[in-house]
């Protein structure tokens, strides 16, 4: 079994690991996929997610699968840092379509809705599409799915 989630892309590549994160490239679907371990400060998270946006830089991928279950509530630092610096860079590199995989929480939902509201404009006016699912397996398949209708256009 892959730590990622239940079940293992076909084809794939480590890219980065520590404590916090562990970074995929899945090639079934041409995404790269972060897993947070546990809740991390502000700054760790930014530290995080500056690794992330490198391995988006190397690949060239344009889809990302954000695994949240373990990662608790993202510190109102740490959310601004992603909306005013890490997406902007993220959207200039390419990446169009975010697949977040999320707890089953109510405070976590509640937040979730929030970014949600607050970002929706933005990312729209980008061209970013963004899903937020409860299983690995359903954001994988989303992916997938855009994989699919790309080929057929």
């Amino acid at each position: 079994m892959s730590k990622i989630g239940k079940s293992k892309p076909k084809s794939s590549k480590k890219l980065f690991k520590d404590k916090n994160i562990e970074v995929i490239l899945n090639n079934d679907n041409n995404s790269i996929e972060f897993r947070f371990k546990k809740y991390i400060s502000s700054e760790g998270f930014k530290k995080e997610l500056d690794q992330v946006y490198d391995c988006f830089f190397v690949e060239g991928c344009k889809k990302a699968l954000c695994d949240m279950r373990k990662m608790g509530a993202i510190p109102p630092e740490a959310q601004q840092w992603i909306d005013t610096t890490w997406m902007p860079r993220m959207i200039h590199l390419g990446v169009k379509t975010l697949a977040f995989v999320t707890p089953s929480s109510a405070s976590i939902e509640y937040t979730i809705d929030q970014v949600r509201e607050q970002r929706a404009e933005k990312e729209a006016q980008a061209g970013v599409k963004t899903f937020f699912y409860s299983t690995i397996e359903a954001a994988r398949d989303c992916l997938t799915s855009m994989v699919l209708e790309q080929e057929e256009e």
